[in-house]
């Protein structure tokens, strides 16, 4: 169950018997309701601590110790803990010889009693190697046999919008993920960096809700502007903004990284088209902030929208025009 600041600070997980806590990791987001990143982590760290340990009942806390918000959380909690890490080999559980490519994850967990077992998975990227060492921390203290966590992590399908690759009938690669944040973009740029294949270039499609944390924008077109090899800007769901004006705070970000290889299209859809035209051989093509969403919220209304099926019909609109030529 996924428990967000909304739902802790509004009580709507009051009084809930949470056996194990996982505490995954904390960047900008959100802060058109916490106002500052102090109060977003504080009001995460009530799960873990003990003066509310009657509102939550937590027994356990899993946390990821790589992520400086995880550091202070371990430090603070009263629970049993159990730590996960890629960086240190004190944790409880850490990951060794990871393979981390476009067609999946291969990787050696590693236990603080001295034990190892290989897990493999199709599906890819860092932030899912996190996620892997927290399930298998839980299912080892739940003394779960290591050849049935190999089997169930192997059977594990993504999760539509999160790092989804989108067949687009090229030799390029199309990813649709949700990144909305900073982090997450960052994130998700570093991942396609590490399996790019040579010569491929990373073309990056994004915007910006409206109505939401405005500080966020610059930050991510910087970020794109470093991370990507070209980007194009445009709409996320605007909401009660001007697109343009979105779009305008995220190009101020892109200018300041000193990216000239971008371009701004309002129309999502069109900026989707535009990306997929560029393509070559072995290049990848991000389309993020949406992720899993089937829908654009406008001022006044929401249209249908998926990110994913836009890539199908761009394809099979190029499909068409291969075999007329």
């Amino acid at each position: 169950m996924e428990v967000s600041s909304h739902s802790i600070d509004l009580h709507r997980v009051d009084y809930l018997k949470f056996n194990y806590l996982v505490f995954t990791n904390l960047s900008q987001d959100h802060l058109d309701y916490h106002k500052d990143m102090a109060s977003y982590f504080n009001v995460k760290k009530k799960l873990f601590l003990e003066e509310y340990r009657y509102v939550y009942g937590g027994e356990k806390a899993v946390i990821n110790i790589d992520n400086n918000y995880g550091k202070r959380i371990f430090k603070s909690t009263d629970l049993e803990r159990i730590s996960y890490s890629l960086k240190s080999d004190r944790a409880s559980v850490w990951a060794s010889n990871i393979k981390n490519s476009i067609s999946g994850i291969e990787m050696d967990v590693n236990t603080s009693d001295g034990k190892k077992f290989n897990i493999s998975s199709s599906l890819c990227g860092y932030f899912n190697i996190y996620n892997i060492l927290a399930a298998a921390g839980i299912c080892i203290d739940m003394g779960i046999k290591n050849s049935s966590i190999q089997r169930g992590i192997k059977s594990l399908y993504g999760v539509g919008g999160r790092f989804e690759k989108i067949d687009s009938d090229r030799k390029s690669t199309v990813i649709v993920d949700y990144a909305h944040t900073p982090d997450g973009l960052e994130n998700v740029l570093a991942t396609i960096k590490q399996i790019l294949k040579p010569g491929g270039r990373i073309i990056s499609v994004f915007g910006c809700g409206g109505d939401r944390d405005k500080e966020k924008r610059k930050i991510m077109g910087h970020i794109s502007g470093q991370q990507a090899d070209f980007t194009v800007i445009t709409s996320d769901n605007p909401r009660t903004e001007r697109p343009d004006s979105i779009i305008s705070m995220i190009e101020e970000g892109l200018m300041e990284s000193g990216s000239k290889e971008y371009i701004k299209e309002t129309d999502r859809k069109k900026a989707i088209f535009k990306a997929l035209e560029m393509t070559r051989k072995n290049d990848v093509v991000l389309i993020a902030g949406k992720g899993h969403e089937n829908y654009q919220e406008f001022k006044d209304y929401r249209i249908p929208f998926c990110d994913r099926e836009v890539v199908k019909e761009w394809a099979a609109e190029e499909n068409e025009r291969k075999n007329k030529s």
